[in-house]
């Protein structure tokens, strides 16, 4: 047994090592909870990135150089940046960054970038929001037909995050760099998407998932015309605020299968001549579309068979049916929150009362009950860009 001042001298270290780590583990703690979340509008955004995106990794930033202007004497490719983010007015909130990384790890890119170690490029950022945005390059010819100052406000930008010796992931674009004479042909790198460090785990699960949708996207059956114009018009009558339409799309959906088949992907998602960001992104909105409408089918299916009522549960919704026409008011709001509780197993006493007439204030309060019951429209940012015209009767 050893001797208890070697047990002292033990605790003592342990609690000088706790005490020596304890700041770096309260940094790192605070870090992540710094780091801000993968908001809505971020995640939206995504598909669009990956698509333009030729280099999708996870990195560790090896070099952060400091916030330059644009400057003068840029050729190429970065001269015409510079003209189209050096907004008149905004001209001194631009900057430029020169980023350099190893790679270790990618996500996305063709074979002749799998083997990449480091990857240079500069980012053009803006701070005329307050915080440094990287700044993401469209289409050059796209650009070119509008002026500087609507391109500056047109273009996508994504908060810069990166910090030097962290890891982080990158959304890059290649563009080729003509060969001098006697060397080999070179890659110029610009950002293409989302360029940071606390939300890099986040990003890399939804990039994971894009790329899922993608893959099994390559492998659905392709509809015949008529039939991907039925499926649409079906998904676009769900969003209708009228309930029999929307119950009679439901069941032409579930008829054709919509609720274990892949349909509405296929019909939402259109050839593929379009442009790769946009036809990612379409992919990605027609799976969050064709999730939401199998949901709409099993609320649906639900609302058609509800459960039963026991005898006496029965007769005391019976009691409160009744008590939605009392002359007292408190007893009415009662009665109309007790039945809304009880769900879809009032259904048909509701809509029985409804038919039968009687008292016009319980006729009323049981068909709003009803439609807080029914299963809801579709949501319209759902079917956004993938329908001309939904119906919105």
């Amino acid at each position: 047994m050893r001797a208890a001042p070697c047990l002292a001298a033990t605790c003592l270290t342990t609690v000088l090592l706790a005490a020596a780590l304890l700041p770096a583990a309260a940094g790192e703690e605070a870090a992540r909870k710094a780091a801000p979340p993968l908001d809505d509008g971020l995640a939206r955004r995504l598909p669009a990135a990956f698509g333009r995106a030729d280099l999708i990794a996870l990195v560790k930033v090896t070099e952060l150089g400091d916030a330059k202007p644009p400057g003068e004497g840029l050729e190429g490719d970065e001269a015409q940046l510079a003209q189209i983010f050096g907004v008149p007015n905004m001209w001194d909130k631009i900057k430029k960054r020169q980023v350099a990384v190893e790679v270790e790890e990618v996500l996305k890119g063709e074979r002749d970038v799998r083997d990449l170690k480091t990857v240079k490029f500069r980012v053009f950022t803006s701070l005329a929001t307050g915080k440094e945005l990287a700044l993401v390059v469209a289409d050059a010819a796209e650009m070119s037909r509008t002026t500087s100052f609507k391109a500056h406000y047109r273009k996508p930008s994504f908060p810069l995050t990166l910090a030097k010796g962290g890891r982080a992931i990158v959304f890059l674009r290649a563009a080729d760099k003509p060969a001098a004479e006697g060397k080999p042909a070179e890659k110029v790198w610009s950002p293409a998407g989302p360029l940071m460090g606390p939300e890099a785990e986040r990003l890399t699960a939804a990039v994971r998932e894009i790329q899922k949708q993608v893959t099994e996207w390559e492998k659905l059956p392709r509809l015949q015309a008529e039939e991907t114009e039925a499926v649409r018009k079906l998904v676009g009558e769900l969003v209708s605020e009228d309930f029999p339409t929307r119950a009679a799309a439901a069941k032409g959906l579930a008829a054709k299968g919509c609720a274990d088949k892949p349909l509405v992907e296929v019909a939402m998602v259109e050839a593929p001549d379009l442009k790769a960001e946009d036809r990612v992104d379409r992919i990605a909105a027609a799976a969050r579309l064709a999730s939401a409408v199998r949901d709409q089918l099993r609320q649906m299916a639900e609302w058609d068979s509800p459960p039963k009522l026991s005898s006496d549960d029965e007769a005391a919704a019976r009691k409160l049916f009744a008590e939605l026409g009392s002359a007292d008011f408190r007893a009415r709001e009662a009665a109309t929150k007790a039945l809304a509780a009880k769900g879809r197993a009032v259904r048909a006493l509701l809509e029985a009362g409804i038919k039968s007439g009687g008292d016009p204030e319980a006729k009323s309060r049981a068909e709003l009950i009803l439609e807080e019951l029914r299963p809801p429209a579709l949501r319209l940012e759902l079917v956004a860009g993938l329908l001309a015209t939904p119906a919105t009767e």
